[in-house]
């Protein structure tokens, strides 16, 4: 099916909107790099966010982004003492209150730019806002979820782009024929989601095994299931936002407990239910429910309400992409074009990209 701007209205306006003009004035959360752990999660989780800009100490270079990822990536090594992954049994080393609760002091005092690209899951991008806002969504359909916004001229960080804002844009634009061919398309039609790599955890879990199975299986989340089966819950990194040295025993507590405590701390609240859908579901539903409930996925579910698939926003960037656009697999971001993506200056923002 070709997509383009002449058979989907929609990405004329991806073709033309700059980067500048999607993210307007965003307001910039950074922080420096001997910022403790501890207040960095307060920090992401006062303002609803998932990652924030590491920059020097003693400048405003950028060095990259921590997110929540890195986070969850550094618990599995704090608790496990290092050990990699063929040697690590999360139940072996965490399997006390006074023993994770020391951990949790550790954990709380740590210095950012020890934690900032642990998982190596979201490579530090450079952009500039001149760029459109298609060419950001190359990047973003190879899997990268957020890009540093720099000015050209002077090489400073003026804001931060996502693949929400994108969503969010098409959101607002979406009508009955913006999708052109794409539209009344379901998303097993488009082919969209993945259905091979869902794992399922019961509710009576443990959160430190969520947290663990997340990390060996390079996952963003886990679907929690009863003892029928049926999607029950949803398990994701953006969790660890309320997580704290104080309260780092939490993790000790079955997925239920957690998740509740978690939500009883959260500023704004948050959604107790997951977010699902069907295959036979209409993209424009699809992206009307990530749009609206701001969330970063939809969980696929048979009749039955057992969990099927996963379907993301990076899906949602593939999809709208043109065809001969079509990215390397998430992690490999494609070629740049040097009118837009190009290497600040600066010598520790280039060393990070």
């Amino acid at each position: 099916m070709k997509v383009d701007s002449t058979t989907v209205p929609l990405v004329g306006l991806l073709e033309e909107m700059t980067v500048n003009q999607l993210v307007g004035d965003k307001q910039v959360i950074t922080v420096r790099e001997d910022a403790q752990l501890k207040d960095v999660i307060n920090l992401l989780a006062q303002h609803r966010i998932l990652s924030v800009p590491v920059l020097c100490k003693d400048s405003r270079d950028v060095l990259g982004f921590v997110d929540v990822m890195d986070i969850l990536t550094f618990i599995v090594r704090l608790v496990t003492h290092g050990h990699d992954m063929q040697e690590a049994q999360w139940s072996a080393w965490a399997n006390d209150i006074v023993t994770l609760q020391a951990k949790g002091e550790q954990f709380g005092q740590t210095h950012v730019k020890k934690v900032m690209a642990s998982s190596k899951a979201d490579m530090y991008f450079p952009v500039y806002g001149r760029g459109t806002v298609l060419q950001a969504m190359e990047h973003f359909a190879a899997g990268l979820h957020r890009a540093a916004v720099f000015n050209k001229t002077n090489k400073v960080l003026t804001s931060i782009v996502t693949q929400s804002d994108v969503l969010q844009l098409m959101l607002k634009n979406l009508t009955g024929s913006s999708l052109g061919v794409l539209g009344g398309k379901t998303i097993d039609e488009l082919q969209l989601g993945t259905s091979t790599n869902v794992i399922c955890m019961s509710t009576n879990a443990l959160a430190i095994h969520a947290i663990y199975l997340m990390f060996f299986h390079n996952v963003s989340a886990v679907a929690i299931t009863d003892e029928n089966g049926r999607l029950v819950a949803n398990f994701s990194a953006s969790e660890l936002r309320g997580l704290g040295h104080k309260n780092f025993d939490w993790l000790l507590l079955n997925i239920s407990d957690f998740l509740g405590r978690i939500a009883s701390i959260t500023p704004g609240g948050k959604l107790l239910f997951p977010l699902t859908c069907r295959k036979s579901t209409y993209i424009e539903d699809a992206i009307n429910m990530l749009g609206t409930y701001r969330v970063h996925r939809l969980w696929l579910v048979d009749d039955q309400g057992k969990p099927e698939g996963l379907m993301s926003l990076t899906d949602v960037m593939r999809l709208l992409l043109p065809n001969d656009a079509i990215p390397e697999p998430a992690g490999k971001p494609p070629g740049r074009r040097k009118s837009w993506v190009e290497e600040p200056a600066s010598t520790s923002t280039s060393s990070s990209s």
